[in-house]
């Protein structure tokens, strides 16, 4: 009988984890969150030391209900690459606070035969009940997001009504203090909105430059990046951010609206439900100190109102030398008013730094082309040349049919093989062919009567049209007569 070697089981793989730790604001960043979490990864991780550590994944100040995040994605990527076979989480609520989050990135971890170990709960999704714990537990992490979030909106409505700033970035002019206030007997300290003295100087001068000396929106951005005074982002001032920073409710009205449902879907807008209406709440307005005085800000906007929305340019001005007139930078002039005036400037006078070329006035150098055009246009003999080789390289000829006909002909019997002219039915039956007469016409030809003979001549005749119709054959070209056919005996 023959021995039959038992199988080997082959050995379990080896456990390699990566590690995953999340914050979801700030504040928790500043605080012991992070260290907090890494200490309960580090204390499992020591009761299992045949467990090897791929590498550390961190997401700062993101939150759970994303299902998207930055340490999160490199994560996934090395997932794919079978970098590690076990995700290592202090709490089930790091990997997402919303089950879609949640369940999402467990389904696609899974797929790639990667699983989840949550220490606090004692989870291992690889398993059947580490997964119906998992499913438990993300629940449980769903309810209390969705608390915590209630709690954050009634103190965030709280704070406004006390004059705090809700959050969120200043407006221009504006920066975020931390003040303290009496509220109840106690003393609460929460972000306020005062003014920013660079902004303000720069909304200031703004104002001056369109107010008391008369410029337009185009030349008051001009001056601003001339004298270094930028944007808060850093980037020169354009026409339409001038413009908007100027017409702003903080400067005109006194106050700044929260919850605006005019900004699109960006990353910073106001939620809205199917009628439009925020879904956190109405809108509220957050008085803030003034920038300029009342006085000055309706002389402002009297100013804005008279330039209109016409990016610096003041009527109905026409600059045709527009892009036709270049720089030694190697930058297009473009038309630009100067007060009363039309003028054009380099595009390059925008750019940082500014190649300094000098205002053009627009009278002057169109006065000055159109006298070089008027010179050029009285010139006859410089188009005679031209306009002659143009017209004669032009496609088609003007020699009659007849001539055409006879080349065609000729060119045809100097092929080689083709026979002797005199002896071909089909050329010289070209010679034959007459043009349609319209006279006596009385309807199109019946063309359903086709010539039975090969013969040269043979006709047939259309009762119908009254028509005589003379196929020869040899040319395939008919020819028609205007006489009516005999008419028929019996």
């Amino acid at each position: 009988m023959p021995i039959v070697a038992r199988p080997c089981l082959a050995a379990p793989a080896a456990v390699v984890v990566a590690k995953y730790a999340r914050v979801s604001t700030l504040d928790q960043l500043d605080g012991f969150g992070l260290e907090d979490q890494e200490k309960v990864s580090d204390v499992w991780l020591g009761q299992h030391p045949e467990v090897a550590v791929y590498d550390s994944y961190v997401d700062e100040a993101v939150s759970g209900a994303l299902e998207s995040r930055p340490a999160m994605d490199r994560l996934v990527a090395d997932a794919h690459r079978q970098c590690f076979n076990r995700i290592l989480v202090p709490k089930v609520d790091r990997i997402g606070r919303t089950a879609r989050a949640a369940y999402q990135w467990a389904w696609n971890m899974a797929d790639i035969g990667i699983h989840f170990i949550s220490v606090t709960e004692g989870i291992d999704t690889g398993t059947e009940a580490g997964w119906q714990q998992f499913m438990r537990y993300v629940t449980l992490s769903e309810m209390d997001w969705r608390r915590i979030k209630e709690r954050t909106v009634a103190g965030r409505e709280l704070k406004i009504s006390y004059g705090g700033w809700p959050g969120g970035p200043a407006p221009y002019g504006y920066r975020i203090e931390k003040d303290t206030k009496e509220v109840g007997g106690r003393r609460k300290r929460f972000s306020v909105l005062v003014t920013d003295a660079r902004e303000s100087l720069v909304l200031t001068l703004a104002a001056e430059l369109i107010v008391d000396r008369r410029m337009n929106l185009t030349e008051a951005c001009a001056e601003l990046n001339n004298r270094g005074l930028f944007a808060r982002s850093g980037v020169p001032w354009s026409v339409a951010n001038l413009r908007n920073r100027l017409r702003g409710e903080t400067i005109h009205d006194g106050y700044v609206v929260y919850r605006k449902t005019d900004r699109g879907n960006g990353g910073n807008h106001t939620r809205r439900g199917d009628d439009g209406a925020p879904v956190h709440g109405d809108q509220v307005k957050i008085g803030v100190p003034p920038v300029i005085s009342v006085q000055r800000a309706a002389e402002l906007m009297a100013a804005l109102k008279e330039l209109g929305f016409q990016n610096g340019r003041r009527g109905n001005r026409v600059y045709p030398l527009t892009g036709r007139i270049h720089g030694t930078c190697g930058e297009p002039y473009l038309g630009a008013g100067r007060g009363t005036s039309r003028s054009y400037r380099c595009k390059g006078v925008l750019k940082i730094p500014s190649c300094g070329e000098p205002y053009i006035e627009a009278d002057g150098i169109e006065s000055a082309v159109w006298m070089e055009l008027a010179r050029i246009l009285n010139d006859e003999g410089r188009f005679q040349g031209p306009a002659a080789e143009r017209v004669g390289g032009l496609p088609g000829d003007a020699d009659s049919p007849e001539t055409r006909r006879n080349t065609t002909v000729a060119s045809l019997s100097s092929r080689p093989g083709s026979p002797n002219r005199s002896t071909c039915s089909r050329c010289a039956s070209l010679s034959t062919y007459a043009p349609v007469s319209t006279q006596r016409y009385s309807g199109p030809p019946s063309w359903r009567s086709r010539p039975n003979s090969r013969s040269s001549g043979t006709s047939s005749s259309s009762p119908s049209s009254g028509w005589r119709r003379t196929a020869t054959v040899g040319a395939r070209l008919p020819t028609y007569s205007t006489s009516r056919p005999a008419p028929r005996s019996g």
